[in-house]
């Protein structure tokens, strides 16, 4: 359904989130060397990210799987340490009231340095130069204490240019393919269709799967 789609022609963006509610607990010793660039994006989200952009496999093979995946890591473009800044964004969550609870900072946990830089939220762009997704950027985000717990990949689809139905001339923004993984797994899929004899005829339609 979506192979056709899947490539920089009709895809506008690929945004990654991870998000978590609570801090670094009792791992303030461990997250010190590691923070969460370290912790999250150089595996988990990496890993998520291969699979969204990698090439078919031959085989479900382990190797295969792997070759298809190393592939996309080969053709992720370098960040020279002057562009850092423009692909890059690190910060640390701050002692906050959350639900009427005084919640500590990363400074204040146990087993942080009071001055520490370790950033225990990152974002990320990331650009593959090969033929599939030339141009589109791929945005990776995690952190801790965040607002709410979240798992997700959008697919961000390119607008369609306005057209004329009929006597109607509108432009429909392009709905995302979002997938949040959570206790119930699904693909919620905003699309557009024609309602006949209705104003306006086209309408948006909201399914799960």
């Amino acid at each position: 359904m979506f192979e056709p789609l899947w490539n920089r022609n009709f895809i506008d963006s690929v945004q990654i989130t991870v998000a978590e509610e609570v801090g670094v607990e009792d791992r303030g010793g461990f997250y010190e060397d590691a923070g969460a660039l370290r912790d999250m994006i150089q595996n988990h989200l990496m890993q998520i990210l291969t699979m969204v952009a990698m090439e078919a496999p031959t085989s479900l093979e382990a190797d295969e799987v792997r070759n298809r995946k190393a592939d996309v890591l080969k053709a992720i473009r370098r960040i020279t340490p002057d562009e850092v800044e423009h692909y890059t964004v690190r910060g640390q969550y701050e002692k906050a009231s959350v639900k009427g609870k005084t919640i500590p900072g990363y400074l204040q946990e146990k087993g942080v340095d009071a001055n520490s830089n370790t950033e225990t939220f990152v974002a990320m762009k990331f650009y593959l130069d090969n033929w599939r997704w030339q141009g589109v950027p791929f945005y990776v985000r995690t952190g801790k204490r965040m607002q709410e717990k979240q798992s997700s990949i959008v697919i961000q689809f390119r607008p369609v240019p306005p057209f004329y139905f009929f006597f109607w001339k509108r432009r429909y923004d392009a709905k995302p393919l979002n997938y949040k993984h959570s206790a119930c797994n699904g693909y919620p899929i905003a699309v557009y269709d024609k309602k006949t004899w209705s104003i306006p005829f086209i309408k948006t339609s909201r399914n799960g799967f």
